[in-house]
């Protein structure tokens, strides 16, 4: 009996040779033997004659010279070699194949994911099923993927590879390479470190290596990619993917809905027909399109103008870079920086991102949004839209500009030269216009609308919504009932949506609806209607010779007088101010400032009337 021997080297004769569950050589040498390796991860050589190689448990290793030897391996027993002097088919269970020597051999694989080699001679080599990898070495090899996902390397020497079903990748080295697809046998990649253009049924192309080749697409949706040198990469037809890499590099797009990155390096690119898209990162790059070759964009990270024919420009990174557009309709979108956006002419959509930035629409019907930050919006000539969210932005329009207008989250008071303002969002803000003809929309919040001079089209929106006359400088008449108003600031206001009414500081005439109204009437002499609805009369100090023509008064009626606690501590001091005067209730608080209820006797006077605020 042997013990504590690792190592096994049998005759000439045929031999059994069994190792241990240690890692053992096996050597058989002459004749037809049979070598087991046990557990352990094995060397078997059966030498000259058919032998029986039995690796066991472990990642094994075998060496076949022999067209009769045969290897055997069980599910589950390792990831397992075979090198071979001989054309050799990989059995069961086994992974790997390499070929050895210097005879021209064959190897094939088997359904597991397999790795074959070649040795320096011209080798065929099959993987059958299963995603395995090929590297045909020294010769001029044929490598077949076969179904899977294969990479195929034919090595040096002129190739022939042929990938199969699945997404195969391969590696080209030599102008003489040949590569084979069907149609429909997946998205399949090349890596070349020569010049090479994909052949049918190819996607995608890598350029390695620091050489300066060139790399060129197909019909199809190519992504092509440069190495560090220089290249001229083509995409032709499809809607392609082409990068540049670190050189000074040509991208032309062809056909398709291209996208073109040079890279570093100062990079010439074409995106041809289709609605391309462009990277600049060099103010040494040039960009071309042809007229009528579709709507094309910049993404740049450095100050850019966009060239003619192109469209569109977003600004990247958070550097403080500008853009300007063309004479076409532009969309230019600014970073996280301060940015500086010029449409030029056409009809521009302008944002300007985190940054504090200043805007201009130039010639055209212009959109500018400054985004977060404050930011300087200047539309110039058209009929400009803006939008507003932060109460450092200035809008700026000069006279004769064009009919403009302005979408706001925040309360927002209309500039010279704009027209038209909408609030957004459902926050309780306000909206107030100039000495033009306005339109002034609420949201869904409340807010308090105020057209200013000139014939306004006032709309509340939803919410309770107030419309305003507090900077007329006249009396105003207003009927929320009919929705009629006239006088001083109304003149001429188209209104709707509006559920309470702030008058001048002047005489007004002012009836609210048969919904629940606040009526303010401020100061001056005023005359006030309440209408049906349970109704909130305000009176601050100053408020004048007013006079309500429908108070009801008594416990539990509808209407409120609402005194600021200045005028009024308590129902009780409003009482010792108050006075029957033939059939009305006289409530004084001093000559200049007298309230009369008509056809309101005092005595139907109850605290449920009268409350105080602060």
């Amino acid at each position: 009996m042997l013990t504590n021997v690792e190592n096994l080297i049998g005759s000439q004769f045929a031999d059994v040779l069994t190792g241990g569950s240690g890692v053992n050589v096996l050597s058989g040498l002459g004749g037809d033997d049979t070598l087991d390796g046990g557990s352990g991860n094995d060397t078997l050589d059966g030498g000259e004659g058919a032998d029986l190689l039995r690796g066991g448990v472990g990642n094994d290793t075998y060496v076949v010279d022999d067209a009769g030897d045969s290897v055997v391996e069980n599910v589950s027993e390792g990831t397992d070699l075979v090198q071979a002097y001989v054309s050799y088919a990989l059995g069961d269970n086994v992974e790997n194949l390499t070929l050895l020597g210097s005879l021209a051999l064959n190897g094939i694989g088997n359904a597991l994911a397999n790795t074959l080699t070649g040795n320096e001679a011209e080798n065929e080599l099959s993987g059958g099923d299963g995603n395995d990898t090929l590297y045909g070495m020294v010769g001029d090899d044929t490598l077949r993927g076969g179904a899977g996902n294969d990479t195929l390397d034919g090595g040096v020497g002129a190739d022939a590879m042929y990938g199969g079903a699945g997404n195969d990748s391969y590696v080209v080295d030599h102008q003489g390479d040949t590569l084979f697809e069907n149609q429909n046998e997946g998205t399949d990649s090349v890596s070349s470190s020569v010049t090479f253009v994909l052949g049918d049924n190819f996607e995608n192309l890598t350029l390695t290596g620091s050489g300066s080749i060139n790399g060129t697409g197909n019909e199809f949706a190519n992504t092509i990619t440069g190495n560090s040198a220089d290249n001229f990469l083509s995409g032709l037809d499809g809607n392609d993917i082409i990068s540049g890499g670190n050189g000074n590099d040509v991208l032309l797009g062809g056909a398709g809905n291209d996208t073109l990155n040079g890279g570093v390096g100062v990079d010439q690119m074409g995106g041809g027909a289709g609605n391309d898209s462009y990277t600049i990162d060099n103010v040494g790059d040039q960009v071309v399109e042809l007229l009528n070759e579709g709507i094309d964009s910049v993404s740049s990270s450095i100050t850019y103008t966009l060239q003619d024919n192109f469209e569109n420009l977003t600004l990247t990174g958070s550097i403080a870079i500008n853009g300007t557009g063309n004479g076409l309709d532009n969309t230019l979108v600014g970073n996280s920086g301060n940015n500086i956006l010029n449409g030029l002419d056409g009809t521009d959509s302008l944002s300007g991102g985190s940054g504090n930035d200043t805007l201009w629409g130039g010639a055209g019907n212009d959109t500018l949004n400054g985004g977060a930050g404050a930011d300087m919006m200047y539309g110039e000539i058209g009929d400009d839209s803006y939008t507003v969210d932060n109460a450092g932005d200035v809008v700026t329009e000069l006279a004769g500009e064009g009919t403009d207008s302005v979408s706001s989250s925040i309360t927002y008071i209309l500039t010279d030269h704009v027209e038209n303002l909408t609030l957004t969002g459902s926050s309780a803000i306000n909206g107030t216009g100039n000495a033009l003809e306005n339109s002034i929309i609420g949201n869904s919040g409340a807010n308090v609308i105020e057209g200013g001079g000139g014939a306004d089209i006032l709309n509340g929106g939803g919410g309770i919504d107030v419309l305003s006359y507090i900077s007329s400088g006249s009396g105003v008449s207003v009927n929320l009932q009919t929705a009629v108003v006239s006088d001083g600031d109304a003149q001429g206001d188209v209104i709707s949506n509006f559920e309470s009414i702030w008058g001048s500081q002047f005489g007004d005439i002012l009836i609210g609806s048969a919904v629940a109204n606040s009526i303010n009437g401020q100061g001056g002499d005023d005359t006030i209607t309440t209408g049906a609805g349970n109704d909130v009369i305000v009176f601050r100090p100053n408020f004048g010779m007013d006079t309500i023509t429908d108070f009801q008064a008594g416990a539990g009626a509808s209407d409120v007088l609402e005194f600021d606690s200045s005028l009024f501590a308590d129902f009780e001091a409003v009482l010792a101010a108050a006075a029957q005067v033939g059939n009305d209730t006289l409530i004084t608080y001093d000559a200049g400032n007298v309230l009369t209820l008509k056809n309101v006797a005092l005595t139907s006077l109850h605290q449920d009337d009268v409350r105080m605020i602060a």
